[in-house]
């Protein structure tokens, strides 16, 4: 097989096997609910409603929707691919998959190796630290497939460059939901991040912190 169309072909496997998991968010509930009963014009609206809003699954969903051309409408990759990214900086693993694929393989747009192979990088991050980035969980599996296959058509300096890129979004991310969590002090947010950039116990300490504060919900996501 082609190896781009090999690539289209995991994209949509990972979608189908991904499914529609029914959000959490009480406001794309009835965007679901659409989707289950096959109201593609209304969920669309529906979700588009809560990426304004700055939820995360949904510009996931919504992407899928567009990917394999669903509710009657051709497949729109170049909108799939760019409903992935709201996903993927948002912090949706499965966004952040996708979007690595198609960005390597130029489904949707332009290729960008490094840029897609960074993304794969972050979805591939240890279950155990994705809380971390607030982000949700993906198809472990087969996100290490991706980026196993992947790795494998870049040079050691495109794969430097992106882990590199990686962990400038890390921090990056870090920092702003950091700030979402400790958003009722700002010395708190402060503490944080000394503590943070720090070794040893007190980074462990600013890390307990942070855990406490997601695992209580004491955010806006």
């Amino acid at each position: 097989m082609h190896l781009q169309t090999w690539y289209k072909a995991l994209v949509l496997g990972f979608i189908t096997s991904a499914g529609m998991i029914f959000s959490a968010n009480a406001k794309c509930v009835v965007a679901d609910k659409a989707i289950s009963e096959g109201r593609f014009a209304d969920a669309i609206s529906y979700y588009q409603m809560c990426i304004n809003n700055g939820e995360a699954e949904a510009p996931y969903k919504l992407g899928s929707l567009y990917y394999q051309g669903k509710g009657g409408k051709k497949a729109d990759r170049k909108r799939a691919r760019s409903l992935f990214k709201t996903a993927a900086e948002r912090g949706n693993t499965s966004a952040q998959a996708l979007l690595g694929v198609m960005l390597i393989s130029g489904d949707g747009g332009e290729v960008n190796r490094t840029e897609g192979y960074k993304w794969l990088l972050l979805a591939n991050e240890k279950p155990e630290n994705k809380w971390f980035y607030l982000q949700n969980p993906g198809n472990e599996t087969k996100v290490k497939s991706y980026l196993e296959r992947a790795g494998k058509s870049l040079t050691n300096e495109e794969k430097a460059k992106s882990k590199q890129l990686a962990a400038e979004w890390k921090t990056k991310t870090i920092a702003a939901n950091a700030k979402k969590i400790f958003a009722s002090s700002a010395s708190e947010y402060e503490s944080f991040i000394n503590r943070y950039n720090s070794a040893g116990p007190l980074r462990r300490e600013a890390i307990a912190d942070f855990t406490a504060k997601v695992q209580n919900k004491e955010y806006q996501r």
